[in-house]
């Protein structure tokens, strides 16, 4: 999700938001829209789309339905406070995750191999693994 439109498709798909039946869906998706842009707008450090993401995922595990996909935003607090800590990522597992994505694009007889290779390696391995990969050319 990075778009303030796909939250609230989730909040459709997750939550089971339903928009009022007297609107089209696209007009209620773009009331919803600007009702939470206003509220990004008001506060853009707090009120952003992972900290939106985040309050759908607790309110999907709290089984709290909302009337609204605004109503996220009172949310947020509680779901900072329960979400688990930000795991940070290295350079190297970044750089590992792409040539896994590049392979996964490339799909060829040599991709699954190297998928495997890059995702089963662990410790001081990993690093001599993404060299080896770059060293074929697959880079």
């Amino acid at each position: 999700m990075s778009t303030l439109k796909d939250i609230v498709i989730a909040c459709e798909n997750v939550l089971g938001w339903t928009p009022p039946a007297h609107l089209p869906l696209w007009k209620a998706r773009a009331i919803e829209i600007a009702k939470l842009k206003r509220a990004v707008e008001a506060n853009p450090r707090l009120h952003t789309i992972h900290n939106l993401q985040l309050a759908i995922e607790y309110s999907r595990r709290k089984k709290e339905p909302i009337t609204s996909p605004a109503a996220l935003v009172y949310r947020i607090d509680k779901a900072l406070e329960l979400a688990p800590a930000v795991v940070e990522v290295t350079d190297l597992e970044a750089a590992i995750q792409a040539a896994i994505d590049t392979e996964l694009m490339r799909g060829d007889t040599q991709a699954q191999g190297w998928i495997g290779r890059l995702t089963r390696a662990f410790g001081p391995f990993r690093a001599e693994v993404y060299t080896e990969w770059l060293e074929a050319g697959r880079g």
